[in-house]
């Protein structure tokens, strides 16, 4: 006799002698044993179909609006691009004047060297905030990409500001046709 075949008759004993024991039982006993069993299924429903459906749309205001926000960052991003590819490539010399008067017209604490093809800006006591702006200015207005940070933080009269260096690559183009 094969495996399954023994198995399907050890199935049938074992069904033929539980009907026997419920035929056995008491009218009280089997409403009993089949609320118990209908109620087992009602909840077995509920974990498996209703109650994760649920879960689902009572959480999809909140991952809607997550994915609103982001969106409004994934075309604030796009926009960016596309300023970047209609202004076109900057000369190195364009590109090193942008810098220059970023540089200038930033807050103290920035100082400009320039070192072949590359520009080295010394950071001194600059907060955070106008240090994020001035390195997104540099990315936007002169093409500057940072190619090497060091950057220590230090704490001034309260608050946090930020000394090193940054060191950039300029473009790399000659004179725009």
């Amino acid at each position: 006799m094969s495996t399954s075949a023994s198995m399907l008759a050890g199935l049938r004993t074992v069904r033929t002698a539980l009907q026997s024991r419920w035929e056995q039982l008491a009218p009280r006993e089997r409403f009993g044993l089949g609320a118990l069993g209908l109620l087992l299924g009602v909840w077995l429903l509920w974990a498996v179909a209703l109650q994760p459906s649920l879960q689902t749309l009572r959480d999809s205001s909140a991952n809607r609006a997550q994915l609103a926000q982001q969106m409004q960052h994934i075309r604030a991003l796009q926009a960016q691009a596309q300023s970047l590819q209609q202004h076109g490539t900057l000369t190195r010399q364009e590109a090193l004047q942008r810098l220059r008067q970023l540089t200038q017209t930033a807050d103290t604490g920035f100082q400009l060297n320039q070192n072949n093809n590359q520009v080295t800006i010394q950071v001194t006591a600059v907060p955070a905030a106008a240090l994020a702006n001035w390195l997104t200015q540099a990315r936007l207005q002169a093409q500057a990409l940072p190619i090497e940070v060091h950057l220590s933080r230090a704490t001034q009269e309260g608050s946090a500001t930020w000394d090193g260096r940054i060191v950039l690559r300029l473009s790399e183009h000659g004179p725009r046709h």
